[in-house]
């Protein structure tokens, strides 16, 4: 497989206009107390996604996830 020579930037926080080289991501899981059976469940794994710098959200620019993000914007 041949490498590409172009090179692309990540896209910028909104709030702060950084550059999101790096980005956090928090998954939390939701458990609930089933009555009926004494124990407890889990229902859903929830995710955010920060900015590192101003620790704004940033679904919008990852609605489907950090993982299936590819830039268009290629450096200048």
């Amino acid at each position: 497989m041949k490498m590409s020579k172009e090179k692309f930037n990540p896209p910028t926080c909104p709030i702060c206009n950084k550059d999101l080289f790096i980005i956090y991501e928090k998954i939390y899981n939701v458990w609930y107390f089933d009555t009926k059976r004494g124990i407890y469940k889990k229902t859903v794994d929830t995710m955010q996604i920060l900015c590192p710098d101003c620790k704004s959200e940033l679904k919008a620019i990852f609605p489907d996830g950090i993982e299936k993000y590819e830039s268009k914007v290629k450096k200048q």
